[in-house]
């Protein structure tokens, strides 16, 4: 056989042989790598060589061209929202309330700190949206028996029955020099899913509190108002405060967490069936009815940006009739719309959102 043939043969033989060596020779995530550092391009990523224990490993790769990360969702009604809270936010707080927090048993530094931290980042933000803010008496509780104690201590009466758990606003004009009290869970009784630095455990007291200032704007005691304006309320100017603080996340992203992901019971898909009309009614119940709280919270997104926050007060501090049905009169005297027409439009807005 002459030269040109074995080495052909030869040849041919390595060929072979680096056919069959093992894919993890090939450049990808995880695959073994020779010298910590080298790089390889492999498509439209940047692979480098680095160690994992004992082994030299390619790394996930970097895109060489990475798309930017999609903008976040906005609407005309959102983007008036964040302008509405941006405006408010330059204005100049005159806030002077005093906020008296009572824990039953104590509480740590660090717990009683981020329970206060809530509604003393909140306060200042209601002010600058055009709200008194008042004198505040909060009770954090880990049972009834205290809170029920507690309030009576307080002179804090009321006809009504009172919740069979802590989180709510209690009225009376013989409480806290008429503004009533706010109570909500302790942590250590009621450890929320995201934790004391989330959402869930942060929002209680601002809630109640801002129920507190929904009584200081009305000229009585004990009515009503349709129950998704009450909560849905409650829940949108919290959300509001806490996106100030929180900005990591737009309105809208917040809203879309707290209800997709904290509170998925509450969510578009549990709430699809949820009408306006039974979202009114307070002495209504079952799942429909607390629907008030979040799609509450964007019939109120979509009031405030269509009409702004003077009309907004002015549906408290225009009705003298404490019978929620009046709602419809005082919505026509401050609008000049009709309610009915206000939810046609309030449903094709939940209904573009998802809901």
């Amino acid at each position: 056989m002459n030269k040109r043939v074995i080495g052909f043969i030869s040849n041919l033989s390595i060929l072979i042989s680096l056919a069959s060596l093992p894919a993890h020779s090939a450049t990808k995530a995880g695959a073994k790598c020779t010298k910590i550092g080298i790089k390889s391009v492999v498509g439209e990523k940047t692979f480098t060589c680095i160690k994992s224990g004992k082994k030299l490993i390619w790394n996930k790769g970097a895109l060489i061209n990475p798309k930017p990360s999609p903008a976040p969702y906005q609407d005309s009604t959102s983007v008036k929202i964040d302008s509405i809270r941006n405006d408010a936010i330059k204005n100049s707080s005159t806030d002077s309330s005093s906020h008296v927090f009572i824990f039953q048993n104590g509480a740590s530094q660090e717990i009683e700190s981020k329970t206060k931290r809530s509604l003393l980042n909140a306060v200042p933000i209601y002010n600058k949206l055009g709200f008194n803010t008042t004198d505040s008496l909060i009770l954090v509780a880990r049972d009834m028996d205290w809170l029920k104690t507690e309030l009576g201590n307080n002179n804090c009466f009321n006809p009504n029955p009172i919740p069979d758990r802590p989180g709510f606003y209690f009225g009376g004009r013989t409480c806290k020099n008429g503004n009533g009290a706010v109570t909500s869970y302790h942590w250590e009784s009621e450890k929320f899913s995201d934790g004391l630095d989330g959402l869930y455990f942060n929002h209680v007291i601002p809630h109640e509190y801002f129920h507190q200032i929904q009584q200081q704007l009305i000229s009585y005691r004990g009515g009503e108002y349709p129950k998704w304006f009450w909560e849905g309320s409650a829940q949108f100017f919290t959300n509001q405060a806490w996106t100030t603080w929180n900005p990591k996340r737009t309105y809208i992203e917040w809203y879309n967490y707290w209800w997709g992901d904290l509170r998925p019971d509450l969510g578009p898909t549990a709430c699809k069936n949820a009408t306006i009309d039974y979202m009114s009614d307070p002495s209504n119940s079952g799942t429909e009815s607390v629907c008030a709280y979040s799609k509450g919270q964007l019939i109120v997104e979509y009031l405030v940006s269509k009409y702004g926050l003077d009309k907004y007060r002015s549906l408290y501090t225009s009705n003298m009739d404490p019978n929620w049905r009046n709602f419809k009169i005082v919505f026509r005297q401050v609008t000049g719309e009709e309610l009915s027409d206000f939810y046609i439009e309030a449903q094709e807005f939940m209904t573009k959102r998802g809901w």
